[in-house]
């Protein structure tokens, strides 16, 4: 009750508001960003230069052809908005790997403790000192760099897509060169009690 001045503003009836929820939805799975993470294609139906079937309505009355089209066009520019807001949502999600080398190897290394903290607890299945080097490889081939592409396909942010994607791809490279050395020196300071206690042991570098 207290948020009414506020839902009144996001939406002016039911269906606007169902309208929310459901991409309330959309961005929150948007931003899970694991292996079953999906890269929106653009190549889908909302993207495509075929007749818009998807979204067109069934209607075959002809005197309603105009008005027709016109709400195949306006469902597939929702459809197409929506796709857009999807990947900025992963993008963002992820927004290291498309920044400068420096700012996403400090952010690595934050997740790299954080994923070893939880498994000192036994809070995670996995030991990041035997995967994080090829997990990092696997996202930048499986979601990053194709959200990169595919954002700068739909051709909505001009220059700064390509510089993120330029960034994803220089950063994938120092990985796969340095990414071994670099998590053997965080090991190195595990093994030595720095960020997290060792209650569990980590291979030697």
């Amino acid at each position: 009750p207290g948020y009414g001045s506020l839902r009144n503003f996001i939406f002016r009836d039911r269906e606007e508001l169902l309208r929310f929820q459901d991409l309330v939805r959309v961005f929150v799975k948007a931003t899970r960003m694991d292996d079953s993470t999906e890269v929106i294609d653009r190549s889908s139906p909302a993207w495509g230069s075929n007749d818009g079937q998807k979204f067109r309505s069934d209607s075959s009355d002809s005197g309603n052809e105009e008005k027709s089209v016109m709400e195949a066009s306006q469902a597939k520019s929702k459809a197409q908005a929506q796709h857009i807001a999807e990947l900025v949502m992963q993008a963002s999600s992820a927004h290291h790997y498309f920044q400068h080398w420096s700012l996403y190897l400090e952010r690595s290394r934050m997740i790299f403790w954080d994923e070893y903290s939880a498994f000192e607890n036994d809070e995670l299945d996995y030991n990041p000192c035997t995967s994080f080097c090829d997990k990092q490889l696997m996202a930048f081939d499986q979601v990053i760099i194709p959200i990169g592409r595919t954002i700068r396909a739909c051709g909505v942010f001009e220059i700064s897509c390509q510089e993120w994607l330029e960034f994803a791809l220089s950063n994938r490279l120092e990985w796969e060169e340095r990414g071994t050395e670099i998590v053997s020196g965080w090991i190195s300071e595990a093994s030595l009690g720095g960020e997290a206690s060792v209650h569990h042991t980590c291979p030697e570098p």
